[in-house]
Parts: C-alpha cells; structure tokens; sequence
C-alpha cells in the first residue's frame, strides 16, 4: 500500500554539533532520543460544539493535542511514542520509557537503531557512526497526515471515495455519511468504536471532527498504539473487509476483540 508522508523527520545530534564532545579514545558511546510517531489533521473550519469536542478528548488525554489557528480551523496532533519491544540498537531491544524515549551505551564504531512493528516487522533503520564520540542524540519523529491515512486504507480494501461501500470486499461496509451503525454490523475498518463515539460512520473527507471523535480509542487507534504501523511504510496487516481472508478485522483480532462492531461507550 501506498501512504503518502507529509512528513519525516530524522534528527541526529552528534560531537560535531555544540555541546557534544569527542571520545579520547575508542570506547563506549551514549545514544539517546525519543521515537514517536505522530497522526495530524488539519480542519480548516470547526463550529464550537466541534471545538468542544475536540477539546474534551484533550482534556483527557496529553497524547491528544488540539491547536487552533486564528481563521477558525483547527490541528489535531495524535501522538504515538514507541513502545517497549519496538526499539533496537544493534540488534538488540532496548528499555523505551512511556514517551518513547530511549538511552543506550554502545561500543563505539558503527551502529544501528531500528523501529519495529510488535510483530516484528523493521519500519525504520537508522546507521550511524559513532566513532570517537562520547554521546549521540537520535531522535526519529514521523509525521503522517490523518486523512491520507484514512484513504490509504480504505482504498487497500476497495472503498470508494464517496461512501464507505467496498467494490471488491466480501461484506458491503457502510454506504452513506453518518449511517448508524449496530453492534454486530460489518464495517470495513473498527475506527469508530472509540470511548467518545456517537455510534455512526463518517467519512472523513465529508465530517473531519466527528470521524476523529469516533476513532479515538477506537480498534484501530488501539492497533496503531500497539504496533507502530500504517504511518511507517503502510498497514499491511489491516485486512479491512475480508479482502485477503475470511477475518474481516486484523485490528481487533490480535486483541481477541470481537470482528463486528461493538462499543466501549
């Protein structure tokens, strides 16, 4: 699959840089930074009951950052530090606090921080030299626009653009913007089923803030805490409607949570 980037962002800080000395000699390097991935949409226009809902979700939660502009548009900034299992310097997994940071000690000489899926998989990969260096700062951060997100995986599964009707998938999905949805009922992708849904799909393109409203805390917002996917290189896990097998939620699957929708509201 094919998830455009708005942005990545790959910081390394090194003894060429103010406040970072040489090594006397070959030895022991510090490695240190912080691996997040962050979900930003950009509304261009919110109504204050939007407002408020966006910010009762903030109030709650720090990982969920609301920032308005002065034309009456808003940001919304869903943060994902890396978890434990996720990081590794040589190969080897290393401690990641609950902000994704890290801190390692490493042989001077070449090295090798990777970013990996829960299951596994290598997202990122990052080389450096750390030769004759007392401590390095390595912070990878990516940035991945929600709604791009969103359309990524709802074209893998053949969802048109206008409604969320699948052209290919074994269960029809939704059909039309802000259609009730019943426990039970087949949806393309449990993204609505957050702790603040109003219980009905929205296409994101037609109703931005009520479709981040339902996706927070949703499966799926779960499955990308949990694996680090889709804004690294695509979700080639989500299976959405069934296209490839007959388990028409990867995203609840792997956390033994029913393949219908249900609620946590």
């Amino acid at each position: 699959m094919n998830i455009k980037k708005m942005l990545g962002v790959f910081v390394l800080c090194s003894s060429m840089l103010p406040g970072v000395g040489y090594a006397a000699s070959n030895s022991v390097t510090s490695i240190s930074g912080k691996i997040q991935t962050n979900v930003v949409a950009h509304i261009e226009s919110v109504t204050d009951s939007e407002l408020e809902s966006m910010n009762k979700i903030a109030a709650v939660d720090n990982l969920f950052k609301v920032i308005p502009d002065d034309q009456g548009g808003i940001t919304v900034i869903r943060e994902y530090p890396a978890q434990q299992g996720m990081v590794f310097v040589n190969d080897e997994e290393v401690l990641v606090d609950e902000n994704g940071g890290y801190s390692v000690n490493v042989e001077s000489g070449e090295t090798t921080i990777e970013v990996r899926s829960i299951d596994g998989e290598v997202l990122k990969s990052r080389k450096l030299s750390t030769k004759q260096v007392n401590s390095v700062s390595l912070n990878i951060i990516d940035n991945q626009d929600f709604g791009d997100l969103i359309e990524s995986m709802d074209e893998a599964n053949g969802i048109t653009e206008n409604s969320g009707m699948s052209t290919y998938a074994m269960y029809p999905g939704q059909t039309y913007n802000g259609q009730p949805v019943y426990t039970g009922d087949h949806v393309h992708c449990n993204r609505l089923n957050g702790v603040f849904s109003d219980h009905k799909y929205w296409v994101y393109k037609s109703s931005p803030v009520a479709a981040l409203q339902n996706f927070y805390m949703s499966d799926c917002d779960y499955a990308l805490i949990s694996w680090g996917c889709d804004t690294w290189g695509g979700d080639t896990t989500c299976d959405g409607l069934g296209v490839n097998t007959t388990s028409p939620y990867n995203c609840s699957l792997h956390k033994s949570w029913p393949v219908t929708v249900w609620w946590r509201n």
